[in-house]
């Protein structure tokens, strides 16, 4: 090398206690130099300062809790599969999206320290059925997702996510409980135009469905499903204001005493009919109004009705209560009123 060159470079030498260290080192030439006439080498230690670099990169991309890949590495893995799969169709990439059936029991009923360990043993089974290459990320709550890649059909990850289910359904002990937990998975596998935003929408969806048509079982993706979820999405966003709007209404079924004949009473029944769409039947918005908390103040708004109904016409009157607004804070002070 010329004369007054510097090198820098890092070496890893073993330490008297059989440890090895990361040296950082600089070299200098200065062979000619007239005094030193050598190499002049300045070290120093950074083997803590590596291993917390580290350990930083290692939390920013993995969950806390479980150790588990974190939202922002799983997509960067899906986005990986899927630049592989353009260039090899034959590579068959596969998400599931895993969220826990009624998980919030558990926080409620025994306490978050036993939710965390939970969730804990919820990411240690799932990676258990998984095979090397595959990647098992909590993206959150009681969300966790998996990558498959190289599964040849659809019906592969579908095996796959019927085992994790079937791992899961062993009890847990917490605390002095034994724990059945039960999931609903969505499972989606791409297409040559998926996107890694559209493959973690899609398995999201099919997911919900799979809470939707009765919880703990496994909904693989069709793209129907997309249609029904921007319908629901566009319900919610009409509940919102339809009381407000004026076009909820409540309708009386008579109680009618068979012997005399007489009407003994009445039930209280909601209704709702959309400006564009007609009457929508009440199986059909409330569960969109529970799933989004909007049952609360639709429920209380119908309670308010049947009582100022059972004020002016006497009698009885049956209104029924959601169990969402049955359990929602300030419940029996809604009824007082």
């Amino acid at each position: 090398r010329p004369r007054q060159s510097t090198s820098h470079f890092e070496t890893r030498l073993l330490a008297a206690d059989g440890s090895v260290r990361t040296f950082e080192v600089v070299a200098a030439n200065l062979v000619g130099d007239g005094v030193v006439d050598g190499l002049a080498l300045t070290m120093r230690d950074i083997t803590d300062r590596k291993a917390l670099a580290a350990e930083l990169s290692h939390q920013a991309f993995h969950d806390s809790l479980t150790g588990l890949a974190n939202r922002a590495l799983f997509a960067d893995r899906v986005d990986h599969a899927l630049h592989r799969r353009r260039r090899d169709p034959d590579c068959s990439v596969a998400v599931l999206f895993v969220d826990l059936d009624d998980f919030k029991a558990v926080n409620d009923g025994l306490g978050h320290g036993a939710g965390d360990s939970l969730l804990r043993t919820v990411g240690e089974r799932i990676v258990r059925v998984l095979r090397v290459g595959d990647t098992a990320a909590r993206l959150g709550g009681d969300e966790f997702a998996v990558l498959l890649e190289d599964d040849r059909s659809p019906g592969e990850a579908s095996t796959i996510a019927n085992r994790i289910l079937e791992a899961l359904h062993v009890p847990v002990s917490v605390g002095d409980m034994e724990l059945s937990v039960v999931a609903s998975i969505g499972v989606t596998v791409a297409t040559a135009q998926s996107s890694t935003v559209g493959l973690l929408r899609d398995a999201d969806i099919a997911m919900y469905e799979a809470k939707r048509t009765g919880k703990g079982r496994v909904c693989v993706f069709d793209p129907s499903m997309r249609d029904m979820a921007s319908d629901r999405l566009a319900l919610q966003t009409d509940l919102a204001s339809a009381v407000e709007a004026g076009q909820m209404r409540v309708v009386y079924q008579p109680i009618v005493d068979l012997e005399s004949g007489l009407v003994r009473g009445s039930e209280a029944l909601i209704r709702w009919r959309h400006p564009e769409r007609g009457d929508i039947p009440p199986d059909t918005f409330i569960p969109v109004a529970e799933q989004t908390g909007l049952i609360v103040p639709i429920g209380d708004w119908t309670l308010r009705r049947a009582c100022a109904h059972a004020a002016r016409s006497g009698g009885t009157v049956g209104v029924n209560v959601s169990g969402v607004q049955f359990s929602a804070p300030g419940f029996l002070g809604s009824v007082s009123d």
